[in-house]
C-alpha cells in the first residue's frame, strides 16, 4: 500500500552532499517536467556542496509515494527547489 507525506525544509537550508551520496542509488534517475531524464547521482552530490552561503531559500518534497515491492520499493515524489534567483521542479522516481 503506498504511503504518502509532504515535507518542507526550513529557510536557508544548507544542503549536505554526504546525506545524497548515501541514500541515493548509483542508477538514480530523476525526471524534468518535459519528463526526460535529468541529473546523475554524482551531479546531485555536486549540486549540494556547500558554498559561501545557502542555495536554497525553500525546499519542498510533496506528492510522496513509497510503494512496496517484496524486498524492494519505488519511491516517487515532487520536489521544488527556490534560491535567490531561481525556481525549480523535479519530479523523482527511485527504486530500491
Amino acid at each position: 500500500m503506498p504511503l504518502s507525506k509532504n515535507v518542507s525544509a526550513k529557510p536557508n537550508w544548507v544542503p549536505d552532499p554526504a546525506f545524497f551520496e548515501e541514500v541515493l542509488d548509483d542508477n538514480v534517475i530523476l525526471v524534468s517536467e518535459d519528463g526526460h531524464p535529468f541529473f546523475a547521482k554524482p551531479r546531485v552530490v555536486s549540486a549540494h556542496q556547500p558554498g559561501a552561503g545557502p542555495k536554497f531559500i525553500r525546499v519542498e518534497m510533496s506528492n510522496m509515494q513509497i510503494v512496496e515491492h517484496g524486498t524492494a520499493a519505488v519511491v516517487t515524489c515532487r520536489g521544488t527547489y527556490e534560491g535567490h534567483n531561481f525556481s525549480i521542479s523535479l519530479t523523482f522516481c527511485a527504486c530500491g
